[in-house]
């Protein structure tokens, strides 16, 4: 069916762009360090919906923290904010 094959390119092609363009590169500045991925309601659906845990951890993402709740402060972790643009 059409649909599901363009709703698995759609993902595959979302899950690239999450980890290979935004936190592999983020790695590569960083050397490699652990991170946290900070994330609001909307990029989470994005994130939870292309990534499993074992794909964010494999480009060192150590925790995935959500934003609007609150949060213990990860001074030693870098932090990489993907969040959407509120209006």
């Amino acid at each position: 069916m059409a649909y599901d094959e363009d709703h698995d390119s759609f993902r595959a092609f979302t899950k690239r762009r999450i980890l290979d363009d935004m936190l592999g590169k983020v790695s590569k500045q960083l050397g490699g360090e652990w991170k946290v991925l900070i994330v609001d309601p909307v990029t989470v659906r994005v994130v939870s919906s292309s990534c499993g845990m074992s794909d964010l951890t494999a480009q060192g993402v150590s925790l995935v923290e959500n934003i609007t709740l609150g949060r213990q402060p990860q001074p030693h972790l870098d932090a990489v904010y993907f969040i959407s643009p509120s209006p």
